[in-house]
């Protein structure tokens, strides 16, 4: 008995109590709320007689949270140069190559899937992209448009794509219930398939955000694993997706199912021009002009590139940090806000800078390949945290209505955008239709982020239609996930 009352005094004895760890403390840990209250060991504060103790400080593995963190930094930073990389030697293909290698240095496990640096991904590194492109852009881009349209032209144009984008999402998920419905032995159960579809339908609507917000409505305890399952199906899908739109970019028949007569005419006289001169070049070739390394930089240019790629960081964080105070603000009103913010303030910034400031123009200069490697470090984070074992393992049912929806999606979309081309005349492009699709599924700041990627003089323009229409879609998509959860309750 003596023994067992030493050991149980033991740790009072040399100054150690047990104590949880708060809720707070474990979330800025990691991401994930999975964790439970585990009890750790702590030195006890000092204290005087007759008082109320003081709360003990509650410590955290500091040595294990600094391995798993050097280990996610190491694979973001790894797959976004790899494909970074590949986007020089085959244009539009580094979304694609961050991805897989992403997916890859995870799935083996060289990195953990759930982190809460990726999270910063999405707040800071995702809008930080936005707002370098912005920054990026000279003043006759910000302030006219090559071809004369107007930026409330493209927005207004952008909305007829979204609306179709947005009808497909709903049918695509319908779709997906009525599949649930005929085969529940092979797929969800009929509650669990309304809780499934109802968030993925918010999520194909207003992104991401919108799955958990409707989530948190519609789903009780009982289907706690399904959101689970539900929330890693779509960010495969949502990678599926991306990887779907980097590729339609550079497809020439896709781009010419938007073009009129006149405009292929045109098209295929220059194809011939570009022959005709290849040939001419194939017959006399000269030699071909070597791509400078960074060995021929010299140390000079090399300190003033650093510099100005401090300085604008350091800009674009700001803008970031503002917006985000903005919408903490109003967010609610008006959710999604920030990202418009952004898309306000960060044009002032080269419209009143003048031209012949210090480092203004190299600062412009590295802020293209700053934005592009922010855009990969997204994407480099969604392929780390796609969980492909656990998708297939515990979700392949949760995989196959994400899967059904998407492939809905996308056919609709294209489909509708295209009949109604021909029946109301519109000159829709194809761009136009990848970045409503993208402002529906990924949200405002991963469409106005995928514009940096459109070559021509209508990118501000679609910059800014992304924004507002991917806001449109954060405003309306947990309403319209939780009308979709009352509406399919009724056929149980």
């Amino acid at each position: 008995m003596r023994l067992i009352l030493l050991l149980l005094h033991f740790p009072v004895c040399f100054g150690f109590h047990f104590a949880p760890l708060d809720r707070a403390l474990i979330k800025h840990v990691t991401s994930s709320d999975r964790l439970s209250h585990f009890p750790t060991l702590h030195r006890k504060c000092r204290r005087p007689r007759h008082r109320q103790p003081c709360r003990p400080h509650q410590a955290i593995p500091i040595a294990s949270i600094g391995i798993e963190t050097t280990r996610a930094l190491s694979g973001l930073v790894a797959s976004s140069i790899v494909g970074f990389n590949f986007d020089r030697i085959l244009p539009d293909s580094g979304i694609l190559v961050t991805l897989i290698s992403a997916a890859l240095i995870s799935n083996v496990g060289l990195a953990p899937t759930l982190h809460p640096l990726y999270d910063t991904c999405w707040t800071t590194f995702l809008p930080g992209s936005l707002t370098l492109l912005l920054l990026s852009m000279q003043k006759k881009t910000t302030e006219t448009f090559a071809n004369g349209e107007s930026i409330l032209t493209v927005v207004r144009r952008v909305s007829v794509p979204f609306a179709i984008a947005s009808v497909a999402s709903v049918l695509g998920c319908a779709l997906s219930f009525w599949l649930c419905l005929t085969f529940p032995m092979h797929l969800l159960p009929k509650q669990e398939a309304t809780v499934a579809t109802a968030c993925q339908a918010a999520s194909f609507v207003g992104g991401s955000v919108n799955f958990f917000a409707t989530a948190a409505v519609v789903a009780d305890r009982s289907v706690s694993t399904l959101v689970s399952s539900m929330a890693t199906a779509d960010l495969v899908v949502t990678a599926i997706f991306f990887a779907i739109l980097s590729t339609a970019l550079q497809s020439p028949s896709l781009k010419r199912m938007f073009l009129n007569d006149n405009e292929r005419e045109a098209r295929n006289s220059d194809v011939e021009d570009i022959n005709e001169s290849t040939n001419k070049s194939t017959d006399s070739p000269d030699q071909p002009t070597p791509r400078k390394s960074i060995k021929d930089v010299s140390p000079a240019t090399m300190l003033r590139l650093t510099i100005s790629s401090i300085l604008v960081s350091s800009v674009a964080l700001a803008i970031v940090r503002l917006a985000e105070r903005f919408e903490a603000v109003v967010s609610s009103i008006i959710p999604g806000t920030a990202c418009a913010a952004i898309t306000v303030l960060a044009p002032l910034v080269p419209k009143f800078m003048p031209r012949d400031l210090w480092l203004w123009k190299d600062m412009q200069r590295v802020a293209v390949p700053l934005s592009q490697f922010c855009f990969l470090f997204l994407f480099a984070s969604i392929g780390m945290s796609a969980d492909l074992t656990a998708a297939l393992i515990s979700g392949p049912a949760c995989l196959v209505v994400s899967l059904s929806a998407l492939v809905v999606h996308l056919i609709g979309t294209l489909l509708g955008c295209l009949i109604s081309r021909r029946w109301f005349q519109s000159e829709l492009r194809f761009e136009d239709v990848l970045v409503a699709s993208n402002a529906a599924i990924g949200g405002p700041a991963t469409a106005a982020a995928f514009c940096g990627r459109i070559v021509g003089p209508r990118q501000k323009a679609l910059t800014y239609a992304a924004t507002i229409w991917g806001v449109v879609g954060y405003a309306i998509g947990t309403t319209l996930g939780v009308t979709f959860f009352r509406i399919a309750r009724q056929f149980l």
